[in-house]
């Protein structure tokens, strides 16, 4: 974009945050692509030979702002992720309340149904950090001090662009959960979904 691009953004409803976002995407990409090695995956200078986020498939049907968030994300996020889990049925979100309850494991939600979840209204998807890719298959971080470093470094950079992220919350502490900060406004069921 020419240099004078930010004022004819003005112009545009919500003018003075598009010139706001046209400054800050320039800036961000200015700076060359970092490398990964501490993660056991390089990118190169142009950051075409990885992909940073695995997965987007399982944005699709979410609220717009997170698909935009993701894509955003796999243009200038710090590191590599997959996404694990995105928009879930009532079945899916039933069995995750049983773990740790009725059923063995640790309790991962307090939301009993979809409409008591994020997930269940289109308004919330999890990650994991990438550890390596080899052939395109993912290894993710779960476990130790590294793994919650990562989580905090994604988290934060979700933050930063309006997002809640479950690594603040007090009580069931959720570190791969990203959310909406108004989704218990959304219709439930979400749109397009029977």
């Amino acid at each position: 974009m020419k240099k004078w691009a930010p004022l004819l953004l003005l112009l545009l409803p919500g003018g003075a945050l598009a010139a706001g976002w046209w400054w800050w995407r320039r800036r961000a990409t200015s700076a060359p692509v970092m490398e990964f090695d501490a993660l056991d995956v390089t990118a190169s200078a142009a950051g075409a030979d990885v992909a940073k986020v695995f997965h987007d498939e399982r944005v699709q049907g979410l609220a717009p702002e997170l698909v935009l968030a993701v894509e955003e994300y796999a243009r200038y996020g710090p590191l590599p992720i997959t996404v694990t889990s995105g928009l879930r049925t009532d079945e899916e979100q039933r069995a995750l309340y049983a773990k740790g309850r009725t059923v063995a494991g640790s309790i991962v939600t307090n939301a009993q149904t979809a409409a008591d979840s994020a997930h269940g209204r289109a308004a919330a998807f999890d990650f994991a950090p990438v550890r390596e890719v080899s052939n395109g298959a993912v290894r993710r971080v779960w476990l130790g001090e590294e793994a919650e470093e990562k989580y905090r470094v994604v988290g934060e950079w979700f933050e930063a662009r309006g997002l809640v992220w479950g690594g603040r919350w007090r009580g069931l502490v959720d570190m791969p959960h990203v959310e909406l900060l108004n989704w218990r406004a959304l219709p439930f069921p979400p749109r397009g979904v029977a």
